[in-house]
């Protein structure tokens, strides 16, 4: 990326005039902050966590490694614009941070769009989820995001469409006006496909999941009353065994599906976290895109903050809700906490010494 040379001075005399770009790259700061220390504490549970290295744990793998390179590429570069409110980078810098962007916010909905299918072949197919659902078929899916999301990118560099810097966004990314072809194909592929494919898994999934509990819960009802029968005809030992038995067989396949369901769950609200806070932004698109009008400045500053604050939600959902990643987690905090203590308790103990005291000498002091 190349800089304008007066760059520095405009931000100094900015900075100065507008203090509210001082809170906005504060703000910026913080969700990087968190967004590295979320999403690198989930790739390191995932990693090391063996139970953690199946098919949704690799997309979530994905999904992390997705957010860490939008913290790392995307969110410092919109600094330089925000603070001098203005294109600081040439064309080829620019038509490059337009495609990066474009890159994994693909790859990014289109991994949402697989966890969301992993999830629903989980629960409605579940004698065959193993079978069909393989860490090498799991490894295929995520590099055809990949070969999807780069193929998808490059289309503005054979003239569908174009890579324009965006006040308010302070970055490049494909602008709309000039071919609606391209308008069509981009909203669709990035945002209302995928949505709509993802509301249909998730409403079969809960549909399922509310079959299934309903079908268990009668058959429990059932063995429940026909063990009372034979515990009034009968009263042995055996009968009673026979009661605990039977409720567990029937509690194990409900425990499996109630796990399935609370994953699904869990993920939906990873789901739902991405288009809520990708929403403002694509209908601002929209918007933009029918509208000759293009001073919504500070209508893309909200909305891209909403856009990217996304890469900080996504490890803080699924960190908090799924039982496994969050034991791991707190494991690991308290183990750092108590190895720290032990070094400060280290490095702060007392030497002891005594004092010697012979006859016709000075005091020394010694120690052992």
């Amino acid at each position: 990326m190349v800089v304008n040379n007066d760059t520095n001075i405009r931000c100094a005399e900015n900075l100065m005039a507008n203090p509210a770009d001082i809170i906005q790259v504060l703000f910026l700061t913080i969700v990087m902050a968190l967004s590295l220390l979320g999403n690198f504490s989930i790739l390191y549970v995932i990693l090391r966590v063996r139970r953690l290295h199946c098919p949704t744990g690799f997309l979530l793998v994905n999904l992390a490694m997705i957010d860490i390179m939008m913290t790392v590429t995307l969110l410092p570069i919109r600094i330089p614009g925000i603070l001098v409110e203005s294109r600081v980078f040439n064309e080829t810098s620019c038509m490059i941070i337009g495609y990066i962007q474009n890159l994994l916010s693909y790859a990014c909905v289109l991994t949402v769009v697989a966890i969301s299918l992993d999830r629903y072949l989980a629960i409605v197919l579940p004698l065959r989820y193993k079978s069909r659902v393989t860490g090498s078929r799991t490894t295929i899916a995520i590099t055809c995001i990949w070969v999807f999301s780069i193929l998808c990118s490059c289309f503005p560099f054979v003239g569908f469409g174009k890579y324009s810097f965006i006040p308010g966004l302070w970055l490049c990314d494909s602008i709309y006006q000039t071919n609606t072809g391209f308008t069509y194909f981009k909203l669709s592929s990035s945002y209302f496909v995928p949505l709509i494919i993802i509301s249909y898994l998730y409403f079969k999934i809960f549909r399922v999941s509310r079959h299934h509990s309903k079908q268990i819960r009668r058959e429990v009802e059932a063995m429940n009353f026909r063990e009372n029968s034979v515990s009034v005809e009968v009263e042995t030992q055996v009968g009673k065994i026979n009661d605990v038995s039977g409720q567990f067989c029937l509690r194990k396949p409900h425990s499996a599906l109630k796990s399935e369901v609370k994953t699904a769950l869990t993920l939906g609200f990873v789901v739902g976290a991405l288009f809520v806070s990708w929403a403002p932004h694509i209908v601002l698109t929209v918007w933009t895109s029918c509208s000759a009008q293009n001073n919504h400045m500070v209508a893309y500053e909200v909305s891209s903050f909403m856009y990217y604050l996304n890469v900080m939600i996504n490890p803080y959902i699924y960190g908090y809700l799924n039982r496994t990643i969050k034991s791991q987690l707190k494991k690991y905090i308290n183990n750092a906490i108590d190895h720290c203590s032990s070094l400060c308790a280290k490095t702060n103990k007392v030497t002891p010494s005594i004092i010697i005291i012979g006859p016709g000498e000075e005091t020394r002091t010694g120690n052992f």
